[in-house]
């Protein structure tokens, strides 16, 4: 993947500068989310950060990027700024001689990236899921360099801090897991890889964690979910736990500081509640195999086009 990653690029580089356009060109180079890094799936690490990909642990949300290009004005330097995935459309349309519309969530921070300037945005959302019960992280928002958590912020493992060395063996979880979807149909294998909580996922899940659920922090009641009768309403308490991050002095999430400031925690709990209100309803549409490889000649296609 690596490989023709780095092919690719060079081909449009290649193209850039065979059309003399290179030295007019920004070129902006991002990652779209934290590494797989978890015992079960994954073989990267976020270190020293917290959590993996699908959680809005600051391991699974906070990406680096560079950008290139000779109009960058202050070279060689690193801007650790806040910057949103969506702050890309209003940056490129400015650096592109644009002007885009005024009422979106996108911020133009050409300046930030050409000068070094300090960020424009103050706040962000890490993401709202409406579906219950959201395994990818509720509700999320940070506001200058505090940052609260409503509810679920990503399963575990995937939600533990990040190994100093990536782990490459594989274990038993994995091995079972794929090993089942591998022999079922696909109908049924989808919901098993593809799935919102399900007793084979919590049963293999609660065996993984019981044994030292504290080093996790997670939600205590969040093992006791998958065997529970009453489990989704236990899952609901722990739905609604707020949990609240000073990234500046922790950013690697250790210490709950909500207890001890609860003006910031209903400041920052207003602002989510009003973005809620806002949000389009996540949509989890049915696994599709329309762009299988063996329909494909080997290639995966996405399938609706």
């Amino acid at each position: 993947m690596m490989t023709a990653m780095d092919e690719q690029i060079g081909l449009v580089v290649k193209a850039l500068k065979k059309k003399g356009i290179y030295d007019e060109t920004l070129i902006a180079f991002s990652t779209d989310n934290g590494g797989i890094d978890n015992v079960i799936f994954g073989a990267g690490s976020n270190y020293p950060l917290r959590g993996s990909k699908s959680t809005l642990w600051e391991g699974g949300t906070r990406g680096v990027a560079f950008v290139h290009g000779k109009m960058i004005k202050k070279k060689g330097t690193v801007h650790n700024g806040m910057f949103h995935i969506t702050d890309w459309y209003k940056t490129f349309v400015t650096l592109a001689g644009g002007k885009s519309e005024a009422d979106l969530d996108s911020i133009d921070q050409n300046k930030m990236l050409l000068n070094g300037s300090p960020s424009k945005r103050e706040e962000m959302v890490y993401g709202i899921d409406n579906y219950f019960p959201p395994i990818f992280g509720k509700a999320v928002i940070r506001v200058g360099d505090y940052k609260l958590t409503e509810g679920n912020v990503g399963l575990e493992p995937a939600s533990s801090w990040s190994p100093k060395e990536p782990r490459c063996e594989s274990n038993w979880f994995q091995t079972a897991v794929y090993a089942l979807s591998n022999w079922l149909p696909n109908f049924i294998s989808d919901r098993i890889v593809l799935m919102r909580p399900s007793v084979i996922y919590g049963y293999l899940m609660q065996q993984y964690l019981k044994e030292n659920p504290d080093e996790h922090g997670i939600c205590k009641e969040d093992l006791s979910f998958y065997t529970n009768t009453d489990g989704m309403r236990v899952l609901e308490k722990c739905n609604k736990k707020l949990r609240l991050f000073n990234l500046k002095d922790d950013p690697l999430e250790k210490n709950d500081i909500a207890e001890k400031n609860p003006e910031i925690v209903n400041k920052l709990l207003k602002k989510l509640n009003g973005y809620k209100k806002e949000a389009v309803p996540a949509i989890f549409p049915d696994v599709t195999h329309d762009g299988h490889p063996s329909k494909f000649n080997g290639l995966h296609r996405p399938g609706w086009c």
